[in-house]
C-alpha cells in the first residue's frame, strides 16, 4: 500500500498532521459526578479532556515522506534500470517528490515555548542546531559552506579539484545535466562528495506523473497518471527524466522568488521577492525545525498547541510508553493551566523530549487511551494510576499523529482480552 505525495504543505496552518494522520475518539467512565450546569452553556466548570497520542516510532526519524521516496526505485542509475533514492538526488531534494525537503513556497515558522515566545529563526547561518529541540541529534551545521551534495566520477581516486565546482577537469559530474538527469552513467557511476564550498541547494520538477511502462533507462513513459500505485509505479519527471532545476542559495545570487505564501519576504511576488538573507534563513529554519517528521510533528503541534488554554484538560502519552508505562512517555490529564512549572509547560517539556524509536502500535495505543479514560489501571495501563473523568457529562478526545501505517497487535478491552475483529 502506497501514500501519495501532498502538494502542498502548510505547516503552520495544517500544524497538527502535516500530511500524518489524525484519529478522534470518544469514551465514557462510570461513576462520576453529574455537572451543575449544561454543557451548552458557556459557564459549564466541565471542561473536556483531550489525550494528545504521539506515534513516536522509528520512521519519525526519517527525513522523507512518503515512504516511497527511499525505498521504491525512482532515481537513476548507471544501468537501465533505477535504484532506490538517498539524500542529494535529484528527486530526493525536491519537494514535489519528498514531502519533506525544503520547500521555497513555504514560511517556516520557528517552534514555540510553552508560552507561546518563538525559538530562535536562525538568521546567522554558520551553526545552525542540526535539531533544534537537541534530541534526535547534537551538533551543529555551517550551512554556508558544508551543505551536503553528490557528484559522479569516472575515478576511483578523484582530486580535491576534479570534486570542486565549476568540475573544470571533466572528472566529475553533477546529475543534472541542462535539466536533464544525466549521471551516473556507465562512465561516470563513482559517488562521490563535492569539495570546496557547499551551499545550500534544492531542485524544482517541472511535472511529476507515474507511469505503466518504462523506458530504456527505466523512466515512466505510455500511459502516466499523478498518483502512484501497482500498475503506474515508473516516474516520469517532465516528459522522461528532464524538467530539473536545481536553485543554488549563494550570495552571488541576490533574489530568490517569492511565493504568495512567503510571509518572511520584503519584495513582491514573484520571481525576485526574496533576498539572499530572506532564502537563508527560511532554509536554516527548516533545516533545524522540520527536516525530520519529527521535527515537523514537533513544531507544527507545538505551533497549534498555542492556541489551547486552561478551558481544556489536556494529557500526554507515547504510541510506545512501555510496561509498565514510563513518565516520561506520559503525562496525566490536568487543565491545561499556563505559567512555569504548571501542565502547559510539563506538556510541552515531554513532548518535546521525545525521540523517536521501535514500531507503530497505533490499534493498541489508541486501546490505552480508551482504557485510560475507563480508568482502568492493569494490563498494557500498567503503571498508569490517575482517573481522568470527573463528570458523566463530560466529553473525552483523543487526538492521534502519526506518519504511518500501524503495526503490532489490535489492543486489549476493558477487561484485558484482545481486540478481536470487529467486523466478522
Amino acid at each position: 500500500m502506497k501514500r501519495t505525495l501532498p502538494t502542498s504543505l502548510n505547516l503552520t496552518k495544517l500544524a497538527l498532521v502535516l500530511g500524518m494522520g489524525l484519529a478522534l475518539t470518544t469514551a465514557n467512565a462510570a461513576l462520576t459526578d453529574i455537572a451543575n450546569s449544561p454543557l451548552a452553556n458557556g459557564s459549564s466548570i466541565v471542561k473536556p479532556n483531550m489525550m494528545f497520542l504521539l506515534d513516536a516510532s522509528g520512521s519519525m526519524n526519517w527525513d522523507f515522506m512518503p515512504d516511497s521516496v527511499d525505498f521504491d526505485p525512482a532515481c537513476k542509475d548507471n544501468a537501465a534500470t533505477l535504484r532506490t533514492c538517498n539524500f542529494a538526488d535529484p528527486a530526493h531534494n525536491s519537494t514535489q517528490f519528498n514531502g519533506i525537503y525544503y520547500n521555497p513556497a513555504i514560511t517556516y515558522t520557528p517552534a514555540v515555548f510553552y508560552d507561546g515566545t518563538s525559538y530562535p529563526s536562525y538568521t546567522t547561518w554558520t551553526a545552525v542546531p542540526n535539531d533544534a529541540f537537541g534530541v534526535q541529534f547534537t551538533g551543529t551545521i555551517d550551512l554556508t559552506t558544508a551543505y551536503p551534495d553528490s557528484v559522479w566520477c569516472n575515478t576511483s581516486s578523484p582530486t580535491t579539484a576534479d570534486r570542486t565546482a565549476p568540475f573544470a577537469s571533466g572528472a566529475c559530474k553533477r546529475p543534472i545535466q541542462a535539466g536533464v538527469w544525466t549521471y551516473p552513467d556507465n562512465t561516470f557511476r563513482r559517488l562521490n562528495s563535492p569539495a570546496g564550498t557547499l551551499n545550500p541547494y534544492y531542485y524544482t520538477i517541472s511535472s511529476l506523473t507515474w507511469c505503466s511502462s518504462a523506458n530504456a533507462s527505466g523512466f515512466g513513459t505510455g500511459t502516466c497518471q499523478p498518483k502512484k500505485t501497482a500498475t503506474f509505479q515508473y516516474p516520469k519527471y517532465g516528459s522522461g527524466s528532464d524538467g530539473f532545476t536545481r536553485t543554488d542559495i549563494v550570495p552571488t545570487t541576490a533574489n530568490y522568488p517569492r511565493a504568495t505564501s512567503r510571509t518572511d519576504c520584503s519584495g513582491a511576488v514573484g520571481p525576485a521577492g526574496c533576498t539572499y538573507a530572506q532564502e537563508m534563513t527560511n532554509f536554516a529554519n527548516w533545516y533545524a525545525y522540520y527536516h525530520t517528521r519529527m521535527q515537523m510533528m514537533k513544531s507544527g503541534a507545538g505551533l497549534a498547541f498555542k492556541q489551547v488554554t486552561d478551558s481544556f484538560r489536556v494529557g500526554f502519552i507515547t504510541i510506545n510508553p512501555g510496561s509498565p508505562v514510563a513518565s516520561s512517555k506520559f503525562l496525566p490529564m490536568a487543565d491545561f493551566t499556563a505559567g512555569a512549572g504548571n501542565q502547559k509547560d510539563n506538556w510541552y517539556t515531554k513532548f518535546y523530549a521525545q525521540n523517536p524509536n521501535q514500531s507503530t502500535p497505533l490499534r493498541e495505543a489508541l486501546s490505552r487511551v480508551g482504557r485510560y479514560y475507563a480508568h482502568v489501571t492493569t494490563g498494557i495501563n500498567n503503571g498508569i494510576t490517575d482517573d481522568p473523568v470527573q463528570y458523566s457529562c463530560q466529553q473525552n478526545f483523543t487526538i492521534m499523529s502519526t506518519d504511518g501505517f500501524w503495526n503490532g497487535s489490535a489492543g486489549q478491552k476493558l477487561d484485558g482480552t484482545a481486540i478481536g475483529h470487529q467486523d466478522s
